[in-house]
């Protein structure tokens, strides 16, 4: 059997007065298995989750990293990740929201300045 995200449930309940009140009382936070899993099947990293975008330091982050802006039950919430493509950010973010009736709202590429291919390395020491 395959893995599942934390937000989707094991079977689809028809009722949606049911589904309409199990999906209100949810909180959407995303847990260190949610994140394994992200990256696992999507590719997709999550530098921070539920952030405020005026705290990143862009510095610090590869240029291949997007700001993720969404809404779940009114709240609206921003992470900040990096994945292979945009695309597949969208899809990870698409396949996460749906069964808790969140909704993406924007997806701002670029959100960094180093280069990915030299990002998250150490500088060799001179001898």
């Amino acid at each position: 059997m395959s893995k599942k995200l934390s937000t989707e449930s094991d079977y689809q309940i028809q009722d949606s007065v049911k589904t309409e009140s199990e999906n209100s009382s949810m909180q959407f936070n995303l847990t260190e298995t949610d994140r394994n899993l992200l990256k696992n099947q999507y590719g997709v990293t999550v530098f921070t989750h539920d952030c405020d975008p005026s705290s990143i330091d862009k510095k610090q982050f590869p240029s291949d990293a997007a700001l993720v802006t969404y809404e779940v039950d009114g709240k609206v919430q921003s992470d900040h990740v990096r994945g292979p493509k945009i695309v597949k950010v969208f899809d990870a973010y698409y396949d996460m929201l749906k069964p808790v009736d969140g909704k993406i709202l924007t997806i701002e590429p670029w959100y960094g300045m180093v280069n990915p291919k030299l990002w998250g390395n150490t500088p060799k020491k001179k001898k």
